[in-house]
């Protein structure tokens, strides 16, 4: 004797479906290393340096937040801090358009840089 589908039955196995299908596509990750959720790759071993982050001279954040694309790293002042390549080369950026600009308002103000 066969039985009727019902509504519920359908969408029972609709979700069972969609569940193996999602356990599929974690499991079958393009890239190894690679965030499930992103994609993004893993930092490898050699592309992790070593920068040290300086003082600001104030006593605001003990902390500089770097971030990139999305994803931010917390390095304290003061200390080396193990970060990503492209972390640090956003930091040296920063820290030279910081002095440019530093420099500029000075020539406004007619202060003069000491050598």
């Amino acid at each position: 004797m066969a039985t009727k589908k019902t509504a519920a039955d359908d969408a029972l196995e609709s979700n069972q479906a969609a569940m193996q299908d999602q356990q599929q596509e974690t499991t079958q990750d393009p890239q190894q290393g690679s965030d499930p959720k992103t994609g993004e790759k893993e930092p490898a071993a050699d592309d992790i340096v070593e920068i040290f982050v300086e003082r600001d001279g104030t006593d605001g954040d003990p902390n500089l937040v770097v971030g990139v694309n999305g994803k931010n790293w917390v390095m304290p002042r003061g200390e080396t801090s193990k970060v990503p390549r492209f972390v640090a080369e956003e930091y040296e950026r920063s820290r030279k358009a910081r002095y440019k600009a530093d420099k500029t308002i000075n020539q406004l103000r007619g202060i003069k840089e000491a050598h």
